[in-house]
């Protein structure tokens, strides 16, 4: 245990969270859009990462997509 008492050595100290990410397809559907119309506004506004040729989207890409 450190100074405060706490045992940073459990499991639940170590655990962390993984984002969402999503597919140019699921994007779209959350978005309520159609992917076409996805594609057209990330030219714009490239708020996506990729991994290979695909574009994939965390929750903060989706929201940023939202406040254009």
């Amino acid at each position: 245990p450190d100074a405060g008492g706490r045992d940073f050595n459990r499991r639940e100290e170590r655990r962390m969270t993984v984002p969402a990410i999503f597919t140019m397809e699921e994007a779209a559907e959350r978005l309520r859009i159609s992917r076409r119309a996805l594609q057209d506004i990330v030219k714009g506004h490239p708020f996506y990462f990729t991994n290979g040729s695909r574009k994939l989207f965390t929750e903060a890409d989706l929201a940023s997509l939202i406040l254009l």
